[in-house]
């Protein structure tokens, strides 16, 4: 790269040394870190759109006669002929004279000629930052407010900036605080730019998934221009969905799992327009794990759910496996397209009849037909399959379940009832089975000595009678017996070496309940035994949030082996004296294990070398917060 001359520093001086931030203005990442090497390497080398400030420069160049010359001293130039660094020494020359809108034009043109030049980055935002300074001074409070978030955009650690920020926004009487809701605005406003400035700072003030959650989102909005905000976008939603989350901040939650799903869909579109069917189908499926995790915290979330059949549509035609259409199958039957659900279980059954993953689904799709009111033709065909299943297992406490809500159905609650009460006595947790119960009436247990009431499907009178009536039903016990059996399944599995139907076994307990965290635990640890140490993690975070015993420490010790290559290489920064890579590379290790207390201890040494050491003190209170757990 061509050499800088003195003169390209003299904004640099203006500020303390600052990281240039984990991507440069067309988006290259600059850590050795990845979000999936494959996303990555695709987006870096797709096509990268100019900066977001660029059209703004050409306009300062225009109003301000930046092409040079004349009444300004400056010399007369041909810019068809200018590099990036004669741009950046232009734009210090106008500094110099305090011309700073034409400053920061020619300081744009230099950072979008070279985005990898840390230098031209902490130059235009210096510019950027003296501008906003002088709008101040005259109390122009908007103007330099926008100057200054623009600044913090460019470089989120110009703390000068920052500072003069939150001094304009109390002038304006606002409250400087209150990050997310400036972000709010702006980006309503679709200032994208300032907003992310904004949610950026909010992040570090309130670690919480909504605060990445909101960052994300911006970021993915600008993506639709930039690819590099694309891929830090993800970064962001990646990381929100790992930390904590409100119970009532559950529904956003679920949309941040979607748009996780979409982005993952359409790369694995552009993937697949290449003829990387192999890339293209592995992203489907991880797309459609994301969609499957929105609809497991919010059953209505409908982008979802249609989502998941894009990519279930996309994956059988790419290869119609069994798998494949089990995954579309199912996606059917959450929109309640129970016609095309059908088809694609016969085609599971062409595939392979015998697999248990169909018999479930299978159970899944005449729920769904007995609880619509909309399928009564498709009844009667559902009461044979469940006496057909109910003939091999007379204490399958679903099949007993479905059949007696299509009795219901028909007006046949007598027999619903017996059904639902010889249910309840295998599987009290099944869902609204208590309701129903009251809703059929108050039902007379079966006798065997009645000789006229006949038992439910698959059983006896005797057995019938010993289920609780409708009018005295006890309460369901805290822990349910079918989710301990489906965990000892994966328990067993797992055990033996079958990680896939141990994992399968998992999804499927949560999948019925999302908030079981011995669940999420186990599942936890199968996909670390997998190697999907990414996964499990999210699963450990989540059996934190949900109290399960032990996980705290298995989230910290996947943490570990999830950052311990990054950390060498931090090391070996640190070793070399470089601190401003070493700080981008922290942050990043920060951003993937932030209960870890090493790597914020790292950090906070790091941060306070660079001479930033109000975040260095943060970095430090945080570590000893988490020694303390």
């Amino acid at each position: 790269m061509t050499s800088l001359s003195s003169r390209a520093f003299v904004h640099a001086n203006l500020l303390k040394p600052s990281s240039p931030g984990l991507f440069d203005c067309r988006g290259r990442l600059r850590s050795k870190l990845s979000l999936g090497v494959a996303l990555v390497v695709l987006l870096v080398s797709a096509s990268t759109s100019s900066s977001s400030f660029a059209a703004a420069a050409k306009a300062r160049r225009r109003s301000s006669g930046g092409g040079g010359g004349g009444s300004s001293g400056m010399p007369v130039v041909n810019e068809a002929n200018m590099n990036p660094l004669d741009h950046n020494n232009r734009g210090v020359e106008y500094g110099r004279r305090g011309l700073w809108p034409q400053a920061i034009a020619e300081h744009e043109t230099a950072l979008n000629g070279d985005p990898e030049n840390p230098q031209f980055r902490t130059n235009l935002s210096a510019a950027l930052l003296k501008y906003g300074q002088s709008l101040a001074s005259q109390k122009k409070w908007p103007q330099a407010a926008s100057h200054l978030r623009q600044a913090l955009y460019v470089d989120p650690n110009n703390q000068d900036a920052a500072i003069l920020l939150d001094t304009c926004v109390k002038a304006m009487g606002g409250d400087p605080n209150n990050h997310s809701k400036m972000g709010e605005d702006l980006d309503v406003a679709g200032n994208y730019p300032e907003a992310i400035a904004e949610y950026r700072r909010a992040t570090r003030a309130d670690d919480s998934g909504i605060s990445y959650a909101n960052l994300g989102r911006v970021l993915m909005k600008q993506g639709a221009s930039s690819p590099a905000r694309l891929v830090e976008g993800y970064k962001m939603m990646r990381t929100a969905v790992g930390k904590n989350w409100e119970p009532d901040q559950q529904i956003e939650l679920s949309k941040c799992h979607c748009q996780l799903g979409n982005i993952l869909k359409e790369y694995a579109f552009t993937a697949r327009e290449r003829g990387a069917t192999d890339v293209a189908l592995k992203r489907l499926m991880n797309a459609s794990v994301e969609y499957r995790r929105a609809v497991q915290i919010n059953p209505l979330n409908f982008d979802a759910i249609s989502g998941l059949i894009e990519v279930g549509r996309e994956a059988t035609a790419i290869k119609p496996s069994f798998d494949n259409h089990l995954m579309l199958g199912g996606a059917y039957v959450l929109r309640g397209d129970l016609d095309r659900a059908k088809h694609e279980y016969e085609e599971c059954n062409k595939a392979d009849p015998n697999n248990e993953m169909l018999n479930q689904a299978r159970k899944a799709y005449h729920f769904a037909v007995v609880s619509s009111t909309q399928h009564a033709d498709m009844v009667p065909r559902s009461i044979t399959v469940a006496e057909d299943a109910l003939k091999k297992n007379p204490n399958d406490a679903l099949w007993l379940y479905i059949w007696g809500m299509a009795k219901e159905s028909q007006g046949d609650r007598e027999s619903a009832m017996k059904a639902y009460n010889k249910a309840y006595s295998i599987m009290p947790g099944l869902p609204k089975l208590k309701e129903r119960m009251g809703i059929a009436g108050t039902a007379k247990p079966a006798s065997a000595a009645s000789g006229t009431s006949s038992a439910a499907p698959g059983g006896t009178g005797a057995a019938a009678s010993a289920a609780p009536a409708a009018a005295a039903v006890p309460p369901a016990p805290p822990v349910n017996p079918k989710e301990l059996e489906m965990l000892a399944s994966a328990q067993s599995k797992s055990r033996n070496g079958d990680l896939d139907g141990a994992l399968k076994d998992c999804s499927d307990l949560l999948e019925k309940n999302s908030q079981n965290g011995d669940a999420w635990l186990l599942q936890g640890h199968i996909q670390e035994k997998k190697g999907l140490l990414d996964d499990a993690s999210v699963s450990y975070r989540q059996a934190v949030y949900l109290k399960a015993a032990g996980a705290d420490e298995a989230a910290r010790q996947v943490d570990s082996s999830r950052v311990a290559k990054p950390m060498e290489e931090a090391d070996k920064q640190m070793a070399a004296g470089d601190m401003v890579a070493a700080s981008a590379t922290l942050k990043e290790i920060v951003s993937l294990a932030p209960n870890l207390p090493g790597p914020h201890k790292k950090l906070a040494d790091v941060l306070e070398k660079l001479g930033d050491s109000k975040e260095a003190e943060r970095e430090r209170k945080r570590a000893g917060e988490l020694d303390k757990k």
